[in-house]
């Protein structure tokens, strides 16, 4: 018994050491999860993204992280609900991304300073995730 507990013990611990962290990007207000505006968490916030530069190897970062396959295209926000909350910070003005980052925090950014919600970046991934809910 008490091997059997050290080795659940030591999993636990390795789990927790080399597990990859939850993403820190999101799609919403699309008709899928691999498929929206972009919002991003920062120091426990999240925000959105602006469409300033967006371009496909912005797209192939988000769609990376979120394990949604390839980038199929970049489309404005406008084409999604728009922010309902007004409170919801833009929080990258431009993301400077060359593609090959694993994650969009990788990516080099710009702070915003003058974009509005109707600038948010979108993106479209090749893959469809189950829903969660």
């Amino acid at each position: 018994m008490g091997a059997a507990l050290g080795c659940v013990w030591f999993l636990m611990y390795f789990h927790l050491l080399f597990a990859e962290p939850p993403p820190k990007v999101r799609l919403v207000n699309g008709p899928h999860h691999c498929e929206g505006r972009v919002e991003v968490e920062q120091e426990g916030r999240w925000g959105t993204v602006c469409d300033d530069g967006w371009d496909m190897k912005d797209v192939a970062v988000v769609c990376r992280e979120l394990g949604c396959g390839a980038a199929k295209h970049t489309p404005i926000a406008m084409l999604y609900p728009p922010v309902v909350d007004e409170a919801l910070p833009v929080l990258i003005q431009v993301a400077l991304c060359n593609g090959t980052e694993k994650t969009l925090a990788e990516c080099d950014q710009v702070e915003p300073f003058d974009c509005g919600h109707d600038e948010d970046a979108g993106a479209v991934c090749e893959a469809v995730l189950p829903s969660t809910s």
